[in-house]
């Protein structure tokens, strides 16, 4: 369990199973976003960073912005404060990122978010990457943290929580 405050940020990466109930309500700030390679650690857990003073500006510069608005969508000036945040993070040198995917992979993930809606077995992403299936289990569980299936569901899940999140009125999102 960790504490949240603002002595250190909470870097969640991908496959990391989590929940952010307490038992008091705090304010919080957070940025959601997807980078393509996972961190070395395995298996994947929270890393906690601590902000420095060039962070914290952005994250003021951003509290005044959301005040300014009376609308809950993020401007464009928004977006690029948040990015520039994540950039700042994500350059840090306490987190050490996993080398490029190998083409196999890339290929592989390249047919899977393309055809996320079809049915297709381990043997058939083998063959799409040309590898044995051992060979595409031990690919996944070294580079991605996970097996195939789960791989696919996890990217199922994520885009039909962007269908909903799109579907859903902004009045009626909590």
């Amino acid at each position: 369990m960790l504490a949240l405050g603002p002595e250190h940020f909470v870097l969640i990466p991908p496959q990391c199973i989590f929940h952010c109930h307490g038992v008091e309500p705090a304010p919080h700030f957070w940025i959601h976003f997807s980078y393509p390679r996972p961190l070395v650690q395995s298996p994947p857990k929270p890393v906690l960073i601590p902000p420095r003073e060039a962070d914290l500006n952005i994250i003021r510069a951003l509290q005044i912005s959301r005040i300014e608005q009376s609308y809950p969508t993020p401007t464009e000036k928004d977006l690029f404060l948040g990015m520039g945040l994540v950039h700042a993070i994500l350059t840090r040198q306490e987190l050490a990122w996993m080398p490029a995917l190998p083409d196999a992979l890339q290929k592989i993930l390249a047919h899977i978010e393309k055809n996320f809606c079809s049915e297709f077995t381990n043997g058939d992403l083998a063959k799409i990457g040309g590898l044995s299936e051992a060979g595409l289990a031990r690919i996944f569980k070294k580079y991605l943290h996970t097996s195939p299936t789960l791989h696919l569901l996890h990217l199922r899940v994520q885009k039909a929580g962007r269908l909903l999140n799109r579907a859903c009125p902004e009045s009626a999102r909590f």
